[in-house]
């Protein structure tokens, strides 16, 4: 019996120490682990700043550059490398019918672009600006105009440093339509390219609200591609979804139209923009099918092989919801969401979003692009959609 106490007693003196020692030995481990952790999160900043110097070097070893700003109007700021710029601009503007948006660089203005919408609330045709050359370093640009609190804005910039791999031609210049609604006509030479990408956009409204609001692209008098958007309403003034277009012509001049389809109309309050850019298939390859520009409601998808690199995508759409709510629609990449066309919808009817240029680094592979709609967004089989995609090299 002493000896069973004698035991007890020690067992417990020795409890506490033992105790002690096993905190002081979980102590000593957390104090191990958080050591690793911190390690391996210096070792991950290490290697996101290695990342971003190699983009910075890919991107001033390459002679096209793409930056892109989407949502609130602000002052954005983007670099220079000293080549050529153009500026990809489009907006929503609420107040007024009539609309006018000024287009600053370095708080200087470079551009304006016109729109009229019969809702007091609409987006402007897409406007390119340029040729702009620019000092090389820090730079801003900036929209300016009676901005509302929901509208929305879209900035690119696309810059050449050699115009030999990409060469910009303002065919049909951005511009009011005539008061007679008569066709638009321009031109262009392309003298080093046959692979061309066209860029239109316009504004207009149906006769009768029956049919979509729809133009033709002529190039040589043959149709190539059209641009549309839902009629729903006679003689409402609105922008059509705009389109990115890829096309081969031989080395020549060639003649362009922008030409009204049945039961369309314009007038001096529509404005319009044909754009062509020569480019050398060395520098950039088109995916040019991931979602073709066509009807049919939403989700839409499609796929590409990337060789990897650098991706330029130009979504365009239109859709509806419910007055005085903001159509929403979700660009995913392969699941992950990688970016929104956002749009406040004053009128309950179906109307064209804010286009969006996208820049994402994808490393080789197969991807999958898919459109679909948020937040209590409308899609109907007279809605227009479309996603193109540019691999930069």
């Amino acid at each position: 019996m002493i000896i069973f106490f004698s035991k007890a007693l020690v067992f417990l003196l020795f409890v506490p120490v033992f105790l002690d020692i096993e905190a002081q030995n979980e102590d000593i481990q957390f104090s191990h682990f958080q050591k690793k952790l911190a390690e391996k999160e210096a070792e991950l900043a290490q290697k996101e700043e290695e990342i971003s110097r190699l983009k910075e070097t890919i991107q001033e070893k390459s002679d096209i550059k793409f930056t892109s700003f989407y949502g609130t109007p602000k002052k954005e700021t983007f670099s220079s490398r000293g080549g050529k710029f153009y500026f990809f601009v489009s907006c929503s503007l609420g107040g007024s019918r009539s609309k006018s948006i000024d287009v600053y660089i370095d708080d200087k203005k470079i551009g304006t672009f016109k729109g009229y919408t019969s809702d007091d609330y609409g987006v402007l045709p897409l406007i390119v600006i340029g040729p702009i050359a620019l000092w090389k370093g820090k730079h801003s640009i900036e929209l300016r105009g009676n901005f509302q609190e929901k509208d929305i804005a879209q900035m690119s910039c696309l810059e050449i440093i050699n115009d030999e791999d990409v060469l910009v031609h303002q065919a049909i210049p951005y511009n009011a339509m005539h008061s007679s609604g008569k066709d638009r006509e321009g031109s262009f030479t392309n003298e080093q390219s046959e692979e061309l990408l066209f860029i239109g956009s316009t504004s207009g409204y149906s006769n009768n609200g029956e049919a979509n609001v729809k133009f033709q692209v002529k190039l040589d008098n043959e149709n190539i591609f059209h641009l549309e958007t839902p009629a729903k309403q006679a003689k409402h003034h609105r922008a059509l979804a705009p389109r990115a277009f890829f096309h081969q012509a031989s080395l020549d001049k060639h003649s362009l139209k922008l030409t009204k389809q049945p039961n369309t109309r314009c007038n001096q309050n529509d404005c319009s923009q044909l754009v062509v850019l020569e480019y050398s298939k060395d520098k950039i390859t088109p995916y040019s099918k991931v979602i073709p520009y066509s009807r049919g409601s939403l989700p839409r998808e499609g796929k590409f092989q990337a060789k990897g690199g650098t991706l330029v995508f130009f979504i365009s759409a239109t859709a509806s919801h419910q007055a005085g709510n903001v159509m929403q629609i979700a660009i995913l990449l392969n699941g992950e969401e990688i970016g929104q066309l956002k749009t406040l919808n004053k009128s309950g009817k179906s109307r064209v979003l804010v286009p969006t240029f996208i820049v994402k680094e994808v490393p080789k592979g197969d991807y999958r692009v898919k459109l679909e709609c948020l937040s209590g967004t409308r899609s109907g089989e007279n809605d227009v959609s479309q996603v193109v995609v540019l691999e930069l090299k």
